[in-house]
Parts: structure tokens; sequence; C-alpha cells
């Protein structure tokens, strides 16, 4: 895999991770969360099966307080939440962290959204999960074969997998976005609030649904607009997987790695009116730590930009 020698990292004074690099996965769902319960609970399933329940270290009870994850409680949250006293409502949230601290290696997180509120038109459910690089390396067709099948079953509108830094340091993490533009930092939950019918960004592997496809001229302007090493693979149900290169690239500003394949889609994507800037400012802060919408305005359009 072509990446740094070894996974980005921030440790902290006393040498602990406090900024980790991960295979990130996040599915956007344009569907109420009661329609697609089902399929939600086999979503988060499997992911738990990929990495081992082994691999969590705790979740969050109905009151926000963190509970250690074993077998036992693991099954009671899911059978709570899909079968029991909170599958009638509308809306669900669902946090997993594995070990390490403020970057965790594994994660998930499952908002699933009643929608259809006049004040959050464009508002979308997410299921945000990540792993480490590692693990990716050594389960590489595991891990694509869960995208592959979750963005289809989740009847998701657009998904993406991608490198990632996570952890609880953003200014940690917009130094690194700064240097390697290829890597994700975005906030899935503000990305979801007004992601509407548009693409949230362009990333490795990018998922389309079909009504997305449709948006963007179809499957062959899709495949025009691609670069050399790319591919676009038609799904059951007419969704479209977008493969920008064989492999994920950090795209080293300091190495002048450019990443004409991101370049020319994000062209593309843009062209049509379908690249989304969220308006929610979450996770770009400024020398106050305020949220700096500027510098979050102008990292999601970066692949516009001459690097």
């Amino acid at each position: 895999m072509i990446r740094a020698s070894e996974s980005l990292q921030v440790l902290n004074s006393s040498g602990q991770v406090v900024v980790r690099e991960a295979m990130r996965m996040v599915f956007f769902i344009r569907r109420p969360h009661r329609e697609i319960a089902s399929m939600a609970r086999r979503a988060i399933e499997s992911f738990v099966d990929l990495v081992s329940i082994g691999s969590f270290e705790y979740g969050f009870d109905m009151e926000g307080n963190p509970e250690e994850l074993t077998l036992d409680t693991y099954t009671q949250s899911m059978d709570d939440w899909f079968s029991g006293p909170y599958s009638t409502w509308p809306n669900a949230s669902i946090h997993f962290v594995g070990r390490g601290g403020v970057a965790p290696e594994v994660s998930l997180t499952y908002l699933g959204k009643a929608l259809g509120d006049p004040g959050f038109p464009g508002d979308a459910g997410v299921l945000d999960v990540w792993l480490t690089t590692n693990f990716f390396d050594e389960n590489a067709a595991r891990v694509k074969d869960y995208f592959r099948t979750t963005s289809g079953d989740l009847s998701s509108c657009v998904a993406y997998m991608n490198l990632a830094l996570v952890g609880g340091r953003h200014a940690a993490k917009q130094a690194l976005a700064k240097r390697y533009y290829g890597i994700d930092i975005a906030h899935s939950g503000a990305l979801s609030a007004d992601l509407d019918s548009r693409v949230p960004g362009i990333y490795w592997w990018n998922y389309l649904s079909e009504a997305v496809v449709t948006q963007l001229g179809g499957a062959n302007s899709i495949g025009e607009s691609l670069g050399e090493g790319c591919t676009i693979e038609m799904l059951s149900g007419g969704g479209a997987l977008v493969q920008l290169g064989s492999e994920p690239l950090l795209g080293d500003r300091n190495r002048r790695e450019v990443l004409p394949a991101h370049q020319a889609f994000a062209r593309f994507v843009d062209a049509k009116g379908l690249l989304h800037v969220p308006r929610k400012v979450t996770y770009f802060k400024d020398a106050q730590s305020l949220g700096d919408m500027e510098a979050q305005h102008e990292w999601h359009l970066r692949f516009l930009q001459h690097n």
C-alpha cells in the first residue's frame, strides 16, 4: 500500500496516541430509521463480526453513560434498540468505542433519523465506522466486501471509504490535513446535516446510489471523467462504486505528491453542482478554538485547487 512507511499518529507528552490514521467508512442514508432498522442492525452486526466484539472497550447506555461492552451488554443493547423498548423510537443513536483512549483503534457510530423535519430538509442518517490501517492491510478483501455490501444493503444515497485521521485533537488533525490532502478529517454529523442528494467529498472509494448516478449523467459520463487506474463498477440496484486508484494515497504536499484522479473527479462532480460543502462548522477551529468556516470551506474544495 502506498502510504507513509508508518501510519500517521500524534502522541502527547505521556506517549499516548491522541490522533491516529485509520481506514474509515461512512454511509449516508436518506431513508427514515424505522424503514431501514433491520438493515441497520445487520450492518452494525456485520461490522462487529468483522473486527470482533473483543476489539471494543465500551458503549453507551440510554442516559449517555459509558458501559463495558461485553458480548452480553452488546447483545442487550442491540435487542433493546431493534426489537425491544426502543425499537418504536423514530431515531436511534448507537456508539461503540474501541481501545486507544481519545483515538480509538475501532469505532462505530449509527445515527438513525426520522428525517422530514422542515428545519433540516437535507438531513441524512449516518453509519460511521473505522478500523486500523494494519487491520485493513491484513483483511483488505473482507473490508472491501463489507463496504460494497453495506452500501447497497443500507440503501445509502452515498458512501465512502478512505484513510482518515481520528482522535480528539482538532488542531493536530488540521495541521496534518494541510500536508496530507488525501486524508479525511470530516465530521460525518456535519456532512449529513445538509447533505441532501449531493456528494460528501472525493475519496478513494465512492459509492453513488442510482439517483446520484443519474444526476451525474449516468455511468458512461462518470467513467469518462475518471483518469488512468480508476474504475467504475455498477452494482445491483443501479448504484455505482467509483475507485480512484488501486491503493489509497496520502497526497503528501511536502513530497509534491499530486492526486490527479481525485482532482479530475472533483471537477466533474462540482461541474454538476453536486460537490457538498457543509454549512455546520464542527471540525475546523481557528487560533481561538472557534469554528473556522473559511478553513473548512477551503479543505472541502482542496481538490479543485492546484496542488
